[in-house]
């Protein structure tokens, strides 16, 4: 899967990289009707994905708009079926540039969808159809997954939405689906370490919140010290004072709390602290 979408992601730069010329200009006048009709801004619902679903390639090349060139290969699957080896076709569809359509893997199709500001990847697999959106930094910025198994009453049922900082990471995530949403953010430090992530869930009008804080040592070798809170109250916390001493405290209810030291990676005391008075030790 992740050699088919390299190759799209290729094909596709070196064919924004190519010049038209005059004779091209012509060609791709009514080049992107058909495509049109996968993915319409203006349309956005599952209409654009009915064409896909009704629509065999055999009938898009029989429309010969621009030519289509079909290209076949057989790829034989890894697998098999009561012993009888499965052959798959591979099937390639080029305008007559020959830039990359479309392209059908047994009961896979992957339609890349080049726009003025961004590149749209449509993959159907059987009953389900995922887009990617990518802008002009080829950027994933959004993603989205239609559940197509009832003809009619196709739902998109889940986006994910991608927020970028200067880096090429991104630092917020926005999932959105039927009566939930989540968020994610997160924080990185000059070395590209995650130093803070964040999680915060919308479910039923309930809002329930994570967050794990890492800060780290001078001296790399020694882990991070590691904090967890749950809806703003803190849970865990860990501090190294070397690669193999630290000290680790579990919080819990009503003040009460255990303190655990390590060292060389033993336990080797307890201390129990309730409203911040040790109420117990034990050594191991």
């Amino acid at each position: 899967m992740k050699k088919v979408f390299l190759f799209l992601i290729i094909l596709l730069c070196v064919s924004c990289s190519r010049k038209k010329t005059e004779e091209e200009a012509v060609v791709s006048e009514g080049e992107n009707t058909l495509y049109e009709d996968f993915y319409c801004p203006d349309y956005d619902d599952a209409a654009w994905v009915e064409s896909i679903v009704e629509q065999t390639f055999e009938e898009i090349a029989a429309l010969q708009i621009d030519e289509l060139m079909e290209i076949e290969s057989i790829i034989k699957s890894p697998y098999s079926v009561s012993s009888n080896e499965v052959e798959f076709v591979e099937k390639r569809f080029a305008d007559t540039n020959r830039r990359l359509k479309a392209m059908e893997y047994g009961e896979e199709v992957f339609i890349p969808v080049e726009k003025s500001n961004e590149l749209i990847f449509i993959n159907k697999y059987i009953n389900h159809v995922v887009r990617d959106f990518y802008n002009t930094d080829y950027k994933l910025y959004k993603k989205e997954i239609w559940d197509m198994s009832q003809q009619g009453s196709e739902k998109k049922v889940l986006t994910q939405e991608f927020f970028y900082g200067e880096g090429n990471k991104p630092i917020r995530q926005i999932n959105t689906s039927e009566g939930k949403k989540a968020e994610y953010y997160w924080q990185f430090d000059d070395k590209g370490r995650v130093t803070l992530e964040q999680e915060t869930i919308l479910e039923k009008g309930i809002y329930t919140s994570k967050t794990q804080i890492y800060t780290f040592n001078a001296d790399d070798e020694i882990p991070a010290n590691y904090e967890y809170w749950e809806n703003n109250e803190i849970k865990i916390k860990t501090i190294y004072s070397d690669k193999t001493h630290y000290t680790n405290q579990v919080f819990f209810e009503e003040d009460f709390s255990v303190i655990t030291e390590y060292e060389n990676g033993e336990k080797k005391k307890e201390t129990y602290i309730q409203d911040n008075e040790v109420v117990r030790e034990r050594e191991y």
